[in-house]
């Protein structure tokens, strides 16, 4: 189950802490950019592997592109 409601919590968090600076819809696109590197992996492997994009690296760099965005 890819992208999960869950996910958005902390996203709805941060914006209630500080509106002016935290935007829902770069942090919607990088939660879904994040996830797609399992479905995409899925479809080449057989197998719903986490890697890259789901380190702390990969997360930061996704989050960056999103806000760039």
């Amino acid at each position: 189950m890819p992208i999960t409601p869950f996910n958005f919590g902390p996203g709805a968090l941060f914006k209630t802490a500080a509106p002016r600076h935290v935007s829902r819809t770069a942090f919607a696109l990088a939660d879904g950019f994040i996830d797609l590197e399992p479905i995409l992996l899925f479809f080449l492997t057989g197998e719903p592997v986490h890697r890259f994009f789901h380190t702390l690296l990969g997360a930061t760099l996704a989050a960056l592109a999103a806000g760039v965005c």
